[in-house]
């Protein structure tokens, strides 16, 4: 499937309206994947793809703030337009690898956006976190994002975290309701990690909530969490006119 939606009515008549248009101009998608929705659509979409990097992704927006659908409706015609005449930009998407070793073994994750970790219940999350081998802190708290710069404009935002430029390579801490008080203490802001470093979370209760890029996942009997900035990355087609500063200020603040 190279064009995929949600099954909204808005966005099965732009998927209707977008495959004539592509009939029109004779153009076949090949490796190209198209996600027609919202965000989570667009990250439905790389997920049901497993994150292959043979094929570009691209969104349209029939969402509301749609800020992975670089394409509007009113711009599905020059977007074909650029796309016939092979003037789409490609960036690199760097993904996030997540290892949890668990008493029966590992499982391996990948997201695009962030992991969350809490545990079952959301109760209180007390576990130690360290870069690399070095120690950072105890944390208590309600829980730890761990998010892209991609992702950065995600979840992470809302509890204050950085926003990045989307094409860097790093990862972000940031944590979800902090307790700080004269029995324990963590770190109230974010912490951005370079592509070389790595974060370590033991958690002291071994059953914990990952959720990747929104989707909960429960883990039990959990040793430790590691998740780093990969090599590996999708592809995202921009349009021409594409500016990351000009993103910001359109979904965000409306400037202009």
């Amino acid at each position: 499937m190279n064009i995929y939606t949600n099954n909204y009515v808005k966005s099965l008549k732009v998927k209707n309206l977008l495959e004539k248009k592509l009939i029109k101009e004779k153009i076949k998608l090949k490796n190209l994947k198209i996600a027609i929705g919202g965000d989570g659509t667009f990250l439905n979409c790389v997920r049901k793809n497993k994150y292959n990097t043979k094929y570009n992704y691209i969104g349209i927006n029939t969402g509301t703030l749609g800020y992975y659908q670089d394409v509007s409706i009113k711009d599905i015609n020059n977007f074909i337009k650029e796309l016939k005449e092979n003037k789409l930009k490609t960036q690199k998407i760097y993904l996030q690898k997540t290892i949890v070793y668990t008493k029966k073994g590992i499982i391996n994750i990948y997201s695009l956006n962030e992991i969350v970790i809490r545990y079952k219940n959301y109760k209180v999350f007390k576990g130690k976190v360290c870069i690399n081998n070095a120690f950072l802190e105890d944390y208590v708290g309600d829980g730890l994002i761990i998010a892209t710069p991609f992702g950065s404009t995600g979840y992470n935002k809302s509890l204050g975290g950085a926003i990045m430029y989307d094409t860097i390579r790093s990862l972000q801490i940031t944590p979800l309701g902090t307790i700080n008080n004269n029995k324990y203490i963590s770190l109230n802001n974010s912490l951005i990690i370079p592509s070389d470093k790595f974060v370590i979370i033991e958690p002291n209760d071994s059953d914990i909530i990952i959720t990747i890029d929104g989707k909960n996942k429960y883990i039990k009997d959990v040793i430790k969490v590691k998740t780093f900035i990969s090599n590996e990355y999708i592809k995202i087609l921009r349009q021409s006119n594409y500016d990351f500063i000009k993103k910001l200020n359109n979904k965000f603040l409306n400037y202009i």
